[in-house]
């Protein structure tokens, strides 16, 4: 498996069980979170491609996406770098890429009716 997927894998085992939440959020990020942030912010052709790659649904790609990204990099009191879903601060250009797409994943302005995203900028 690709890089890439390596963060998808883990978002969809996260869902599938949910008990090992606390261990994710402890334990460094996987590879491929760029894909995991850009599939959560997508509005088609990535998460179909990622599909189509895949075999898994690109609603539920989706959706394990968002819901990883929120229980694992967002959560009360993540760290800064964690927010922005980075292990090391050593790759600004990641950093920036990463701040562009979950911004346009969870503001309130793109997203009008998605009460999660609506709690990460209060």
């Amino acid at each position: 498996m690709n890089p890439a997927g390596t963060a998808i894998q883990q978002a969809l085992l996260l869902q599938r069980h949910p008990e090992i939440l606390f261990g994710l959020q402890q334990s460094p990020l996987p590879e491929g979170m760029p894909a995991l942030i850009r599939l959560a912010s997508d509005e088609g052709s990535f998460r179909d491609g990622l599909s189509q790659e895949s075999g898994v649904d690109a609603s539920l790609l989706q959706h394990a996406a968002a819901a990883y990204l929120r229980s694992i990099c967002l959560f009360p009191g993540s760290q800064g770098l964690r927010v922005l879903a980075l292990n090391d601060a050593r790759d600004m250009r990641l950093a920036k890429d990463h701040h562009r797409l979950l911004i346009k994943w969870l503001h309130p302005d793109r997203n009008p009716d998605d009460k999660d995203a609506e709690e990460q900028f209060k």
